[in-house]
């Protein structure tokens, strides 16, 4: 299905569920614009000035003896021009029993968004299926899914150099065909207040085996960029709770990442040779938060994130070339700062925030309905050196500091279905990290509004 029969095709699901919302238990959608302002490197394809817009509509009712809902989602930018995709449909059933040790018991068949505790290992809408446990003390979640039916445009999945090659290939309609699998066990109030969650993620590569470089293959014969399969596997602890002080709290997560990577090792009878090593990597986050509802309901927060490196890694993507490959992957790379955009894997992240509605509680209507961010970040290079996610870091230098960003935000929503923003960033950069011609310093500026209806 090209582009124009996908877009029709969900402009066809928008007039079904406009037309089922007469009798549907709820329906409505979104629409937000944003417009951003950005500086651009003297070269770069970018434009200074971004529009987007992004219209959503869902439906949701019973239907044997369940609950659906479906969503569907059409996103006008600059590239693509124009998108559209299912984002959810699904039916969920709850059912609370009243005897035993099992206490519920949820089932969820479908197409939805999957998410690790942590945040940073995985965030992607799959069709499959997912189940949760509930005891008195205790629950156990379980799911799975497929990923290739997604729209490419609507998922963030670039673990590999093959899936950087269908994205780049406009007949490419799918987001690459990966296997998710997530098991979560959660426990509130282990002791003294705090909660435990045990989580384990998998990710398996299921593209044809054709398509990717036969472990054992030369350099030589299949050239210097060739990609291979990449499977993956994450452990996960976290605690949170309060702290034995009054208004504060924290969390901390550990991720052990385990897979295998295609590499490029140097063999003394062939010379440079794809093979396929161990993944061995970490991510480590910590986060406090204090809050302060005498001040304006401020909350004062700071933390940590340090995402294990490599320093014989070549490139960001499938870069290693010795022995294990210690930089970690995650399966949906988020990103920090707004002009910055830091991902995990081999960047250490520390940051300070403060969020405050400073006119909560004055007599002019509407004002205690704004809320004001201002965050500082400061980026390292965990290993000290090797690539980071952005091309603007080169990857032949030392140094483990690469810059500091100062982000604000500042939201007014007056009603519950209108919502205007503005944001933006400016970046200082080391420029002892830079490649020659990079500009020491960049900004962004965000508009945005939001329509509910």
């Amino acid at each position: 299905m090209n582009r124009t029969a996908r877009v029709a095709a969900i402009a066809a699901v928008f007039l079904l569920l406009l037309t089922t919302a007469v009798s549907a238990l709820d329906w409505g959608g979104s629409l937000t614009n944003s417009t951003t302002i950005q500086s651009v490197p003297e070269g770069s394809d970018d434009r200074t000035f971004v529009q987007s817009n992004r219209l959503t509509g869902y439906v949701s009712g019973g239907l044997f003896r369940s609950v659906y809902l479906i969503q569907a989602a059409v996103q006008l930018a600059d590239d693509p021009v124009i998108a559209a995709d299912i984002e959810k449909a699904y039916l969920s059933k709850t059912v609370n029993l009243e005897e035993g040790k099992l206490l519920s018991y949820r089932r969820r068949i479908g197409r939805f968004l999957l998410s690790d505790p942590t945040g940073e290992v995985m965030s992607q809408v799959i069709d499959g299926v997912a189940f949760g446990f509930g005891r008195q003390n205790s629950e156990v979640r379980i799911a799975a899914g497929y990923t290739g039916l997604v729209s490419k445009d609507f998922a963030n999945l670039s673990m590999s150099k093959l899936d950087g090659v269908d994205d780049a290939d406009d007949g490419e309609m799918y987001a690459p065909g990966r296997f998710l699998g997530q098991l979560v066990y959660s426990r509130p109030d282990v002791i003294l207040g705090q909660n435990l969650t045990l989580a384990v993620v998998v990710q398996e590569d299921l593209r044809d085996p054709d398509q990717a470089v036969e472990d054992g293959t030369t350099v030589l014969d299949a050239g210097a960029n060739a990609g291979g399969l990449l499977d993956t596997q994450y452990g996960i602890v976290v605690l949170d709770g309060p702290l034995p002080l009054p208004n504060f709290f924290y969390t901390a997560a550990l991720v052990i990442n385990r897979g295998r990577m295609l590499s490029v090792i140097d063999v003394v009878e062939f010379g440079s040779t794809y093979q396929y090593e161990p993944i061995s990597a970490h991510l480590v986050k910590l986060n406090a938060q204090y809050y302060m509802p005498w001040l304006f309901s401020s909350r004062l927060s700071g933390g940590v994130t340090l995402s294990s490196g490599d320093t014989d890694f070549s490139g960001f993507v499938e870069g290693n070339t010795n022995g294990d490959a210690n930089q970690f992957i995650p399966v949906n790379p988020g990103s920090t700062g707004a002009v910055f955009g830091l991902q995990a894997g081999n960047s250490t992240i520390t940051e300070i925030s403060f969020a405050s509605q400073p006119f909560v509680g004055n007599p002019i209507p509407l004002l205690d309905k704004f809320q004001g961010v201002v965050s500082m970040y400061q980026f390292y290079r965990s290993a000290g050196e090797g690539p980071v996610s952005s091309s603007e870091v080169d990857a032949a230098t030392s140094g483990s500091y690469l810059g500091t960003e100062v982000d604000f935000s500042a939201r007014f929503r007056p009603f519950s279905d209108l919502g205007l923003g503005v944001s933006g960033g400016l970046l200082m950069k080391n420029e002892d990290v830079l490649p020659a011609g990079v500009e020491a310093s960049d900004f962004v500026l965000r508009l945005s509004a939001s329509l509910s209806f």
